[in-house]
């Protein structure tokens, strides 16, 4: 099976082509970053048999990153039939210096200038055939999104079968031979080896020095690969390897790249961008964004007519909401028939099966919606200048930027944002941020806050809603404060993140990651929700009395028993209740399993399946205060067990995991502590 390797700057569309040609829906973003380890996937039919790679985002073949070691490995070692290099048309200066470096490896290489289209709109004219001509190795013009030129790329890339294949002589990738420093090269008679090593232009070497101090200032300077040895190249080899490489370029672009003088995207992103990134607008802006995420999602009064005779007219999230519950209460009425009541099938069907997977399925639809609001932020390009902005307020407390782009992630699941930390080149960073992403509200807590902030709070939803997340960033840069004031003193590693321009969404791309949700979404409420659901549904029906072990009451069940043991500490929070302990344990295991737990235990304490209304939490001993402390504490606590695993995996240290879980308890606890009473105080 032949293997295909796609390649290129972040932001240059390439996990977009890999959607396109492989079928799959993996998660396509709009900041650096986002693809953290390489991904698999078959070629579909019509574009050949072939196995792809999609390696992380990365601006040169350096070593100072992980991206750059996870890709720079992978061409060498698993040495793939073809690699793809993705070249963004509107940045195709700087896209070819990476260009470069794969063509000096020796590999079969293909071009594909990707985003063509950008570049029409803004009046750029691209000869790929001439590109091709002067560098020596196919190019091919794309527009990734339409999936323009995709076929013919494809083709270019099976009939690559005569280009030279990497030399493995003595298990180096590179020929015998030295150039002046002593340093090993491939044959030096490949066409773009050659013009590299005999470009000499003074002032194009000058104007290669600039390029290289604008696009790559965050990197301590392109290296060359040396054969034999671990010897890093000195400065100055190093300056001269990315003028002639600069140089290079320069004389490429002049013979086969015509840019247009029409005010184009990267002027509309530099206007927009004074006024969202503005140093006093920007934070402001973005909570304004936020607050009305949540508000399409979780508001009851979605366009506030109320206060005019009119409505309530349902946010978006809540109206497709009740459309689910309907949906799910209608299956659970067709089903009922089917078994014969007071029967132990009966439980099990009707209040554990239905009641607990029915409860989490129900909120599909509101979870989409917020999805579909962080993607589409993701991808116009506004995630990175949400990283940007908080830079300023984050080093008041001694934190970098840097450490909000997993933190964002983390609002979608804590596991990938965990994953991303590895971008980070400071160390003490890297494991600070890993202690600071639990506190993000993750999309599997999302159906906790909606069940309760719509019971006891349907007309202030979405602001409780938004407090919330607001309150798991707050702690966050707490705790990130005290962390650097007590174990990780030092300076703050500068932020040096790329803006992508603003784009309009792409829909295809929005429909991929929601389905990804979706189907993510269903297969917990598959497998591990289902899974639950029927345990407690067992130890909430069974146990031990008057005549042994069998069907109980519910009170007197292995569940209540144990719950009843727990609850005592969560009395002071306003919640020692039994179904509640019960239900935090089994969030340690899923935080879906949360909601789960409470409508299987809500179904066997009642005639059915009628979802966890006010009335249904009221009879699980909740009120309004108590509501409010377990949303508080459901969002700090133990992260999911799927987390703690990442956690440990990535900080490869059990005492930091340890110390995580327990200072997570800790803060949880005093904060529903606060919340409890502060409700109690207002009147809640």
């Amino acid at each position: 099976m032949r293997t295909y390797a796609l390649i290129g700057n972040p932001n240059c569309g390439k996990t977009t082509l890999f959607n396109e040609l492989t079928g799959t829906s993996q998660h396509v973003g709009n900041w650096p970053g986002v693809t953290v380890e390489k991904k698999v996937g078959h070629l579909k039919h019509e574009y050949g048999d072939a196995d792809i790679v999609d390696l992380p985002g990365i601006y040169s073949l350096t070593s100072y990153s992980i991206e750059e070691r996870v890709s720079r490995a992978f061409i060498i070692d698993e040495r793939p039939d073809v690699v793809i290099d993705i070249v963004e048309a509107t940045n195709i200066e700087r896209n070819l210096f990476l260009m470069c470096q794969i063509a000096e490896l020796g590999v079969p290489l293909v071009v594909a200038v990707n985003m063509m289209d950008e570049a029409e709109k803004a009046g750029d004219k691209i000869d790929c055939k001439a590109l091709s001509e002067h560098i020596g190795i196919p190019v091919m013009p794309i527009t990734a999104v339409t999936g323009e030129g995709v076929i013919e790329l494809m083709h270019t890339v099976g009939m690559h079968k005569l280009m030279k294949e990497v030399s493995h002589e003595a298990d180096s990738p590179f020929h015998e031979g030295e150039d002046e420093h002593g340093h090993g090269f491939q044959d030096s008679e490949d066409p773009l080896r050659h013009r590299l090593e005999h470009h000499t232009d003074v002032e194009g070497r000058t104007n290669a020095l600039v390029a290289a101090y604008k696009y790559h200032n965050h990197y301590k300077g392109p290296e060359t690969f040396q054969p034999t040895g671990d010897h890093p190249l000195t400065e100055e080899q190093e300056t001269d390897n990315a003028n002639r490489r600069y140089a290079f370029i320069k004389k490429v672009i002049n013979a086969s790249v015509e840019k247009g003088h029409a005010v184009n995207e990267v002027n509309r992103s530099d206007r927009a961008d004074k006024i969202f990134t503005n140093r006093f607008l920007g934070i402001p802006l973005f909570l304004l964004i936020m607050f009305f995420m949540f508000h399409c999602t979780f508001s009851d009064d979605f366009l506030g007519l109320s206060a005019f005779g009119i409505g309530p007219i349902p946010s978006p999230g809540v109206w497709l909401q009740g459309l689910a519950q309907s949906l799910v209460d209608i299956v659970t009425t067709a089903l009922t028939p089917i078994f014969t009541p007071d029967t132990w099938v009966y439980g099990l069907v009707i209040n554990g099966i239905c009641g607990g997977v029915g409860a989490v399925v129900s909120f599909l639809p509101q979870i989409c919606v917020l999805f579909f609001f962080l993607t589409l932020l993701e991808d116009v390009g506004y995630m990175a200048r949400a990283a940007f902005i908080m830079d300023r307020f984050l080093r008041i407390f001694g934190l970098s930027g840097k450490s909000f782009v997993p933190m964002l992630m983390g609002f979608g699941c804590n596991v990938p944002a965990m994953m991303a930390c590895r971008t980070m080149e400071s160390e003490n960073d890297r494991k600070i941020t890993l202690f600071l992403v639990p506190f993000m509200s993750c999309g599997a807590r999302a159906p906790i806050f909606l069940v309760f902030a719509t019971a006891f709070f349907p007309d202030n939803a979405d602001v409780i809603v938004f407090g919330l997340y607001i309150l798991g960033i707050v702690l966050a840069i707490f705790t990130g404060w005290l962390l650097k004031t007590v174990f990780f003193k030092g300076k703050t590693t500068p932020l040096i993140i790329e803006l992508p321009r603003y784009r309009a969404p792409r829909f295809k791309s929005l429909g991929l990651a929601l389905w990804g949700t979706i189907k993510d979404y269903l297969q917990r409420a598959g497998t591990i929700i289902f899974v639950m659901s029927i345990a407690i549904w067992f130890l909430s029906n069974f146990g031990f009395g008057a005549d042994g072990f069998g069907m109980v009451d519910i009170e007197d069940s292995l569940l209540s028993v144990a719950g009843a043991f727990i609850a005592p500490v969560f009395g002071p929070l306003g919640f020692g209740i039994w179904p509640a302990a019960v239900a935090l344990i089994t969030g340690f295991i899923a935080k879906e399993s949360v909601i789960g737990t409470l409508g299987v235990l809500a179904g066997s304490n009642s005639d059915g399946g009628s979802g966890l209304s006010l009335s249904v939490l009221q009879g699980l001993g909740f009120t309004p205060a108590a509501g409010f402390s377990f949303m508080v504490f459901s969002l700090l606590y133990l992260p999911c067990l799927a987390t703690v695993a990442t956690l440990k995996r990535e900080s490869n240290s059990w005492a930091w995991t340890i110390g995580q879980g327990c200072y997570a308890l800790v803060v949880a606890w005093i904060c529903s502590f606060i919340a409890y009473h502060l409700a109690l105080v207002i009147g809640v």
